[in-house]
């Protein structure tokens, strides 16, 4: 990402009032972070979470970073009495599947698809 476009997502994150950012650290160094939207359920009439980002450094990975991050996102959203949190993952992203079906998280029923239209 150039640095104008991370300039961008900072800006445009910090407008967002439903949006926050979570970061790891680990030894006074960024090692990872999570990004989180909070939307509305209609169907079950509450927010939730949906966790957009998940990132944690390559030579970070493997020692409980990432784990960390999604249990402070769970924690936060059963605090703040969301009714679901949700995300998406490649189907290729085999550690990224592994961790998230261990801490619960798996396909809805029935099985939804996430669509794009690029504009």
């Amino acid at each position: 990402m150039t640095e104008e476009k991370q300039k961008q997502l900072i800006a445009g994150i910090k407008k967002n009032k439903k949006g926050f950012v979570l970061f790891a650290s680990l030894n006074d160094q960024i090692v990872g972070l999570v990004t989180c939207f909070v939307n509305f359920s209609t169907f079950k009439a509450k927010p939730y979470l949906n966790i957009h980002d998940v990132i944690v450094f390559k030579e970070f990975r493997g020692i409980g970073i990432g784990r960390e991050l999604m249990e402070k996102c769970i924690k936060i959203a059963k605090k703040r009495d969301y009714c679901k949190i949700t995300l998406e993952v490649r189907d290729d992203n085999f550690s990224a599947l592994k961790l998230y079906k261990s801490l619960g998280f798996d396909d809805t029923v029935p099985v939804m698809h996430f669509w794009t239209k690029i504009l």
